[in-house]
Formats: structure tokens, sequence, C-alpha cells
């Protein structure tokens, strides 16, 4: 169902808790991150199955035609595009 960028979610999570990446404790904090992210990963795959949501299902959803079709006229969009916050 798509290959999430656990990374960015890390990265996410160590920002809203105003953390860095320096200290042990921080350290513990984004083994924590990570662990919660590929948990909730795992959980939100399963219930995606357990709804009968395929991976090509996702990859052919109306959303996706919708921005293959914009980026054929010559719009620039992004999905899953964060800037700023927003």
């Amino acid at each position: 169902m798509g290959e999430p960028d656990t990374d960015l979610y890390v990265e996410s999570i160590m920002g809203a808790l105003d953390l860095g990446y320096d200290d042990e404790d921080s350290k513990l904090w984004e083994k924590r991150a990570e662990e919660y992210t590929e948990e909730l990963i795992k959980r939100r795959r399963a219930f995606a199955a357990e709804l009968g949501i395929t991976p090509e299902m996702q990859k052919n959803s109306n959303l996706n035609r919708a921005f293959a079709a914009l980026e054929e006229e010559g719009v620039i969009t992004r999905q899953n595009f964060t800037c700023c916050g927003t």
C-alpha cells in the first residue's frame, strides 16, 4: 500500500516534541518514534486490506488520475506535498 517515508514521519514527530538528535535521550525518543511509525503503517495497511483496498486500487485511484490529468495539461501539482507546515 505505498512506500511511506518513515524518516519523514520520525522527523515530524521529533520536531513536534521539539527534540534534537544529539543526546542519548533524543536517540531513545527517535527509536521510539521509528517503532511507533512502523507499527502505525503496519496497522494502516492491515486495516486497508480488511476493507479490501489493494495497492492496485490505490495506484489507480481517482485522485491519482486527477493529478496525472493536471500534469498532462502542464499544471504543476504534487500529492502529499508539505510546505511551511500546511
